[in-house]
């Protein structure tokens, strides 16, 4: 086998032959091989994402990074719901739902004024009828005075004559019981026709039975 020989040891020549830096050769480009697959790998573990090939990376300086806009931050206040005064209960149980009142209703006000009580409303006593009676020389004196008491707003219950002994001296009106002012009434229409005072009066009964009216008994003072 050829040998090489590069220089003297201990005074003798030494070298090594070609199988020697075969092998030798081949331990160098398997550790160069071993050492790119290394730094392939790191460089494909980078999580910056450098540039393909392991080349140095470019770090950007301050200057060269945006700064973000500012941005208002979101309220953290959220809207909560007031409940209303006048929300009605849930509840549907009766016994816990308050009484309610009910709807009151507004009656129109009569726009027709209140007419006159007539003189038959209650309390008060009932318009006599009128009795009349001719105490007097003149004939059918009682029927001719009984459109005067008509005209008076009087009802004449019968006319006659008065036969009896005692006589009257002025034409008189008897009254009952709560007929007082009815027979002042009748009086005060009547007084024109009359010579002389007509005398209102309460009727006893000594002379003429009450029989519920107004009893006129005429005298020949009365004109008709």
């Amino acid at each position: 086998m050829r040998k090489f020989s590069f220089g003297r040891r201990n005074g003798r020549g030494f070298g090594l032959d070609s199988h020697d830096v075969a092998v030798s050769s081949a331990i160098v480009a398997v550790t160069l091989i071993a050492a790119i697959l290394i730094v392939a790998l790191v460089d494909d573990q980078d999580p910056g994402g450098g540039p393909a090939g392991g080349g140095p990376v470019a770090v950007p300086s301050a200057s060269d990074i945006p700064t973000p806009p500012r941005t208002s931050a979101p309220s953290t206040r959220t809207a909560t719901a007031t409940p209303s005064a006048s929300a009605s209960p849930t509840s549907t149980d009766p016994a816990s739902q308050p009484p309610t009142e009910p709807a009151r209703t507004e009656s129109a006000s009569p726009t027709s004024s209140p007419t006159s009580s007539p003189s038959t409303a209650p309390n008060l006593p009932l318009r006599p009828e009128v009795t009349i009676l001719n105490n007097s020389p003149t004939d059918d004196l009682a029927a001719k005075s009984a459109p005067l008491v008509q005209a008076a707003n009087f009802v004449v219950r019968r006319t006659g004559n008065y036969r009896a002994a005692v006589a009257f001296g002025h034409t008189v009106i008897l009254y009952e019981e709560g007929g007082e002012g009815f027979a002042r009434e009748l009086e005060a229409a009547l007084r024109s026709h009359d010579e002389k005072n007509i005398e209102v009066r309460f009727n006893r009964g000594d002379n003429i039975p009450p029989d519920g009216t107004l009893i006129l008994v005429l005298t020949r003072y009365f004109k008709a």
